[in-house]
């Protein structure tokens, strides 16, 4: 597991695989501070779930990441990819990147921003780089107007206001079913 990066959009896996770190931009409006740290968390706790003893600790990967990161400002996520699976011996590497991190905001008629997500998660062969399966998601919760539109769902209280680290886990959990490894 290589940690996530604040990005701005991507739309290509490409487009941020082979971007330089000192390249990376992003909107610090659309995100807490702690963004990436989150996303990280959320993705290996799901592909430990799914995979179990085969997902290396996640204090194992960012250390082994951190050691080779260093002095990395022109490297990019795919070569650093590249570079951890060898230090760590992983045949898999996960990484993703995020853009859009924002928590709810109350305003006095409800919530006036719903907390809201978007990122890419990326799995890499680790040997070449090369893209096994990729997912993005977009989500934005519900406002309290919209929600009371569909009273079925509050009466049988399905409704809760989330985090932005409630959604993305959520989001995450829908986006790893369909992996086709085993």
């Amino acid at each position: 597991m290589m940690p996530f990066f604040k990005s701005e959009p991507v739309t290509a896996a490409r487009e941020f695989l082979d971007r330089a770190l000192s390249q990376m931009t992003f909107d610090p409006k659309n995100m807490t501070s702690t963004a990436d740290h989150v996303l990280t968390s959320h993705v290996h706790d799901a592909a430990y779930r799914k995979y179990g003893q085969k997902v290396l600790p996640l204090s194992r990967s960012i250390s082994a990441y951190e050691a080779l990161s260093k002095g990395a400002g022109e490297g990019t996520p795919r070569v650093l990819a590249r570079r951890l699976g060898k230090s760590l011996g992983a045949n898999l590497i996960f990484t993703g990147a995020v853009w859009v991190f924002t928590e709810k905001m109350p305003g006095a008629a409800g919530m006036d921003r719903p907390s809201s997500v978007a990122f890419s998660v990326y799995l890499l062969e680790a040997e070449e780089g090369t893209v096994v399966w990729k997912a993005a998601c977009r989500k934005v919760q519900r406002t309290s107007s919209e929600a009371m539109v569909d009273l079925r769902g509050l009466a049988k209280g399905k409704f809760k206001w989330l985090t932005a680290g409630e959604l993305a886990r959520e989001e995450i959990q829908k986006i790893f079913k369909p992996i086709p490894l085993r």
